[in-house]
């Protein structure tokens, strides 16, 4: 990085370089390929019939033909909800309005992927109007996305395509009394990065849209999204430890009446992150070393960091517990170097924050001051309570909702002035659950939880050990088994990943359920590199020159510590990132690779 980062050049031999075809065409290579899994299907011919049946288990349990949870979308009256049916192999999003009882479908993505090799599904919009659909699609499987907009009260596509975009896309201003609408999208450059954003007006070509914002340098991507609200449009340029941003007041008029405003110029290392509620931005910020994050106002005619402040709590509100309990006197949310926060959503009356704090997973909800009717534009910028919200196991996984695991580009929480939020929870041995959440009261309830047939949770146990590795760092291991199956001598399959501070948080997989039914304990390791137990596990402990952490200092330290726990033999070892969602399973005779985002600690 920086100016002649190797000078003189760092040269390397790869003795599998020749491998390399882009084409796919080379004769000597595919044949070469073809004898290498001719002979691992002929090594592992004798464990075939046990694939079968694990297979088998895996796919009964699922539930082919089922709703996801229903969410409300705008303030139209609309309820949206994802179906998956039987023998189709995509989604379909439904709604309906009000109480109706009969839902209309909106995409079925079955019938877009008919004529088409390879489908996947990028963006999902409707317009403020829910009028029209905006939504993208990647034909080839190349990550590049056509837009493709769709009348919804005749059904008819648009003639309106968007061609060669990254995928995202968001309604700019929008006039359903004039049918003045215009969306945003981007694009890439010749080596596949989001460098431009664009705006384009529905009705018109796309040769006539305009380029917003470009990225020049090639260590930023650009991405954009619009503000809770749906006031703003964030525009955001962002490197591995940098950012910046600028926004749109997509309120002010057409695009022509719009201008570009830069929030703060980028500062290598500092990264912050902009929400809007009422006559403030609430900011997610790094500075000052915090690099957990710390949450920061600042008035909307002031949005540049010198103006960033403390959000200060209210005299006599609730301070640090629900209304109604604890206290504190309107106590602010202050920074904790214990705390991780990661994300922010706003709502009319309320703050919900997501991150880690212990190195646990878990969510916060602030309860803001009303809004100043007396023109105190300050007075709706302060804290009235907070709360850390509560779940069945603190070692699990917490986040707002998603529309579906089929449709994970959508949120479920698409109301601003709503007391109800809707979280999903998880853990080793708990399916995804949805909760609707009252953020004033704290009373939660179970919305639905993902069928798993013939799965019975209460056989089934969970919990987090600690080892401590060369340094003395004390690095969490989430362990799951079956009660009655579970030997002092057993098999493991341990999982880790450690990477780009990302967290490799101890969630439910329905394909684990066959190998703990066998004896197998299920153990995820939180090793440094990840963010489980902060920024600082990533940023401070396994990163550059202290990556070797990850992998000297606690994967091979905590295969030790598994053998001895279990007493088994270790042949082979992979490591990778545990996520939700299917994945494909493999049984090897010497080791066990779960999916393409895991890997295991084999036994014999």
């Amino acid at each position: 990085r920086g100016v002649k980062p190797m000078d003189p050049p760092i040269e390397r031999d790869d003795d599998l370089f020749w491998l390399r075809d882009d084409d796919r065409k080379d004769p000597a290579i595919i044949a070469h390929l073809e004898a290498e899994n001719a002979h691992t299907e002929a090594h592992l011919a004798h464990v075939q019939p046990l694939a079968k049946r694990v297979y088998d288990e895996i796919i009964g349990s699922i539930q082919e033909t089922d709703d996801d949870v229903p969410f409300r979308w705008g303030d139209k009256g609309h309820t949206y909800m994802v179906r998956t049916v039987k023998g189709k192999a995509y989604p379909i999003v439904v709604r309906k309005i009000e109480k109706d009882k009969d839902w209309e479908t909106v995409l079925d993505v079955n019938a877009v992927a008919a004529p088409l090799k390879y489908c996947s599904v990028g963006s999902f919009r409707p317009d403020p109007s829910h009028e029209l659909l905006a939504y993208s699609i990647d034909p080839s499987g190349y990550e590049t996305y056509e837009v493709r907009f769709k009348d919804l009260d005749t059904g008819a596509e648009l003639p309106d395509v968007i061609k060669g975009t990254a995928g995202s896309v968001s309604w700019g201003h929008c006039d359903a009394s004039t049918k003045y609408r215009e969306v945003y999208y981007s694009t890439q450059d010749d080596a596949h990065r989001p460098d431009k954003v664009w705006r384009h007006v529905i009705g018109t070509d796309q040769s006539k849209d305009v380029c917003v914002l470009h990225e020049p340098d090639e260590l930023f991507n650009v991405g954009f999204g619009k503000t809770s609200s749906g006031r703003f449009m964030l525009i955001e340029s962002e490197s591995t430890e940098t950012n910046e941003v600028h926004y749109v007041d997509i309120a002010a008029g057409p695009g022509v009446d719009q201008s570009l405003t830069l929030m703060q110029r980028r500062r290598m290392g500092h990264r912050y992150y902009p929400e809007h509620r009422g006559d403030h931005w609430f900011v997610l910020t790094n500075r000052d070393g915090r690099i957990n994050f710390d949450l920061v106002r600042a008035r909307l005619t002031r949005p540049g960091e010198d103006d960033w402040a403390s959000v200060p709590g209210v005299p006599g509100g609730g301070g640090e517990g629900c209304d109604g309990v604890g206290g504190g006197g309107g106590a602010p949310f202050q920074w904790s170097e214990g705390r991780t926060l990661e994300s922010m959503s706003a709502f009319k009356d309320f703050l919900v924050l997501e991150g880690r704090e212990g190195g646990f997973s878990a969510t916060w909800v602030l309860r803001l001051a009303e809004l100043s009717a007396d023109g105190d534009v300050d007075a709706g910028a302060c804290i009235a309570s907070w709360h850390k919200t509560s779940w069945p196991s603190q070692n699990c996984c917490v986040y707002t909702s998603v529309a579906s695991g089929n449709l994970s580009c959508v949120g479920a929480n698409q109301v601003l002035d709503t007391d109800d939020v809707m979280f999903s929870y998880q853990s080793l041995t708990t399916p995804k659950t949805v909760y609707r959440y009252d953020m004033r009261t704290a009373v939660k309830a179970v919305v639905k939880t993902t069928p798993v047939k013939g799965y019975d949770a209460d056989k089934y146990a969970t919990t987090r050990m600690e080892v401590t590795v060369r340094d003395g760092t004390k690095v969490p291991v989430s362990l799951a088994w079956r009660k009655d199956a579970k030997t002092p001598k057993g098999p493991m399959l341990l999982s880790g990943y450690g990477s780009y501070g990302v967290s490799n948080d101890p969630t439910f997989s329905r394909e684990d359920v066959p190998l703990m039914d066998r004896g197998v304990v299920m153990a995820v390791a939180h090793v440094r590199g990840g963010g489980e137990m902060g920024r600082h596990w990533y940023e401070k402990e396994g990163k550059y020159l202290t990556k070797k952490n990850t992998f000297n200092g606690e994967f091979i330290f905590i295969f030790v510590w598994a053998i001895r726990m279990t007493s088994c033999f270790v042949h082979r070892f992979r490591g990778c990132r545990r996520a939700p969602g299917s994945r494909r399973l493999e049984l090897h005779r010497h080791a066990r690779h779960v999916g393409p985002k895991r890997g295991g600690l084999a036994h014999g």
